[in-house]
């Protein structure tokens, strides 16, 4: 499941057509946006891990990182605006 939106794009449509062509790409959904109630339920029914990324910042922290390590999913980050720091010493 990719929750948030699927950019136009060339990025857009290499993620469609990767989906499209996985042999499991039925089971794949992209969510769009999603009302808090349903993101939070979504948060509290995973089982499994998450992976954050991130292509433009303005300089804030992922809000979305932290839910997900509030929940307790280990979660997977790229090096982008403030969860660069996550991997530094």
């Amino acid at each position: 499941m990719f929750v948030g939106e699927c950019l136009p794009g060339d990025y857009g449509s290499q993620l469609l057509s990767s989906i499209t062509r996985h042999p499991g790409g039925s089971r794949v959904c992209i969510t769009g946006w999603l009302e808090q109630e349903v993101y939070r339920l979504y948060l509290g029914l995973l089982q499994t891990w998450t992976i954050q990324l991130r292509s433009l910042t303005r300089g804030e922290t992922s809000a979305a990182v932290l839910d997900c390590m509030n929940y307790g999913h280990p979660t997977i980050v790229n090096a982008n605006g403030s969860m660069a720091r996550l991997g530094q010493r």
